[in-house]
């Protein structure tokens, strides 16, 4: 069984991208996020399928897990490392049907950062 486990990712400047979005919500707001992501994680620790509901490949070896909240759509962004290592970009609130490219390359370049310092 492989365990999954979850980093953030960690500018040189010391600011973490996920946890600045998450500044900007109310409180029960970023607790609904975390319940979600960790409802990911133990979906993938127990091996199960995971629907497109709640996580989808975008490009790039970016994915997104998805959170509808009752006023708005988040978005969190992360990649894979070291086979069961997810690593969270950033998050967004989803503003149209389709994830904003931009979006997908903030999520891209933060990766290449993150590689990088490694």
């Amino acid at each position: 069984m492989i365990n999954y486990t979850v980093e953030f990712v960690e500018l040189k400047s010391g600011k973490k991208p996920f946890f600045e979005f998450l500044k900007k919500l109310r409180d029960d707001d970023v607790v609904k996020i975390f319940a979600r992501i960790d409802f990911f994680i133990s979906k993938k620790n127990s091996n199960e399928q995971i629907s497109d509901k709640l996580s989808k490949y975008l490009k790039n070896g970016i994915f997104e897990i998805k959170c509808e909240l009752s006023d708005k759509s988040i978005r969190v962004l992360y990649f894979y490392i070291d086979g069961a290592k997810m690593v969270i970009t950033h998050g967004f609130i989803k503003k149209s049907n389709k994830t904003d490219p931009k979006e997908i390359e903030k999520a891209i370049n933060l990766k290449n950062q993150y590689e990088e310092e490694r």
